[in-house]
């Protein structure tokens, strides 16, 4: 089973177990706020621990979609965003990727999302590259 979804197996089967806990919890314990009728006691304990088992289904949802956007254990599907502004005689370079000879260069898979603006004016000179940069 692949990182993301192992991350979604453990988001539900949390939902699942604190859904049940706050089911028993609220039928074992005597609340205050418990209505006194059998039916609405029931009501009112499966209401309480589906909104429970939603806030945690919601937390560990969160959890689990953050391994396909770069999160933990998603550096290959990472998004890069870069800007420039060069004005008179300036030189940017901007690289996504990493610098130096090809021996060198990082052993981490293609990213999944480049996004490289830049704006020009005068003489000034702009390079961009997606990936790796080899001299």
């Amino acid at each position: 089973m692949g990182g993301t979804a192992r991350r979604w197996a453990v988001g539900i089967g949390a939902a699942f177990v604190v859904f049940w806990l706050c089911l028993w919890l609220a039928r074992a314990v005597s609340f205050g706020w418990l209505p006194e009728a059998e039916a609405d006691r029931w009501a009112v304990a499966g209401a309480f621990a589906g909104a429970m088992a939603a806030a945690v289904g919601g937390l560990t949802a969160w959890w689990a979609g953050r391994g396909a956007q770069g999160g933990a254990g998603g550096r290959d599907e990472s998004v890069v965003r870069q800007a420039a502004r060069a004005d008179g005689v300036a030189e940017v370079e901007q690289v996504a990727g990493s610098r130096g000879p090809a021996g060198t260069r990082s052993r981490r898979p293609a990213r999944k999302k480049v996004s490289q603006k830049a704006k020009a004016t005068g003489e000034s000179k702009i390079g961009q590259v997606g990936g790796d940069r080899t001299p």
